[in-house]
């Protein structure tokens, strides 16, 4: 059984999720232990979170062991901006997967049908060893900030301050009013009159100036390479969030000039330092899941990209960074 256990990895499941639905995350909890035991999730998940998942578990099994005409395998709760599915795996796991709000949901559940029944049969197959399998304290900010391994219960740390919503301060673009033109009216030379007391004025004609045309001076960009992304990103921290989010979107415009230039595994190792740059100094957003999974995708391409993986490319970068940058 033991054997088994290391043959099989539970994350070949998870992968398998994310590569045919539109979910952007997904993790197993032994509800047992209350730890995770296999996650996709590119970043450690908060404390405030996973006790409310411990507390969605109970819920679902209240409500499951309510009904007496079969059994409650899923709950789904609809967000602002995503969907956050739970799914029953007996004897002791449960199935956590995250969405945008863009994703088909339809075609998310008919996925999930065929995945999970085989899933619990492989589980059920294992059986309780599979809980022997260790946790994982996931994540570089648990590491850097010296944060304690991570379990899930439904019971609310003693000390634990409320959650508070981040103020996102939307500066509104200021307008700059176009200087008013000045028209200025040739001077028109009056012949002078002629006067008794003097002689006659001499009648002076007017000089016509010719105008140099300007000189047209072209505006230098500088060069992007991967090495000035790197840059902007690392100069995230030094910066305020209004400054961060112009930044941001210089990156954006950036990556998408070099679509055509770098290779898929270079592009891949651009994009995991821009989402750890954006989750130290921006802040965690649904679209750092698609970031991730875009990562995971370039990292395989050994070659530049064609012209329709570019295209796409080009599109999904719009979308996260209309997704991130609040100005």
């Amino acid at each position: 059984m033991t054997e088994m256990i290391h043959d099989y990895n539970l994350i070949e499941f998870l992968q398998e999720i994310e590569k045919v639905t539109d979910l952007n995350g997904c993790f197993f909890i032994n509800a047992k232990d209350d730890i995770i035991i296999e996650s996709t999730i590119p970043f450690r998940v908060p404390d405030e979170i996973l006790w409310e998942i411990g507390v969605l578990r109970d819920t679902f099994r209240q409500f499951s062991n309510g009904i007496n005409h079969g059994d409650l395998n899923e709950l789904m709760i609809e967000g602002d901006k995503g969907y956050v599915l739970l799914y029953d795996i007996p004897p002791h796991l449960l199935l956590l997967a995250l969405g945008s709000d863009e994703m088909n949901l339809s075609y998310v559940r008919l996925a999930m049908i065929d995945i999970l029944k085989r899933a619990r049969e492989k589980i059920a197959e294992i059986g309780d060893d599979i809980l022997k399998l260790p946790g994982k304290d996931f994540g570089f900010l648990g590491e850097k900030e010296g944060i304690a391994p991570t379990v899930v219960g439904a019971e609310q740390p003693a000390v634990s301050e409320p959650l508070v919503a981040k103020e996102i301060v939307t500066v509104e673009p200021i307008e700059e009013e176009p200087l008013p033109s000045v028209e200025l009216e040739p001077v028109q030379v009056e012949q002078a009159e002629d006067i008794e007391t003097m002689p006659k004025a001499t009648e002076i004609s007017p000089v016509e100036a010719s105008i140099e045309p300007s000189t047209e001076v072209e505006a230098v960009t500088p060069e992007v390479s991967e090495e000035s992304i790197e840059d902007r990103i690392k100069s995230l921290e030094t910066k305020d969030i209004e400054q961060r989010y112009h930044t941001l979107k210089t990156i954006f415009n950036e990556l998408k000039s070099l679509l055509e230039q770098l290779t898929g595994n270079e592009l891949g190792g651009l994009l995991e330092q821009l989402k750890d740059g954006i989750l130290l100094n921006i802040g965690t957003s649904l679209a750092l899941f698609d970031i991730s999974k875009a990562e995971q995708e370039l990292s395989k391409i050994n070659r530049e990209l064609g012209i329709a993986e570019i295209k796409e490319f080009k599109n999904r970068i719009n979308n996260w960074a209309s997704r991130i940058i609040k100005l």
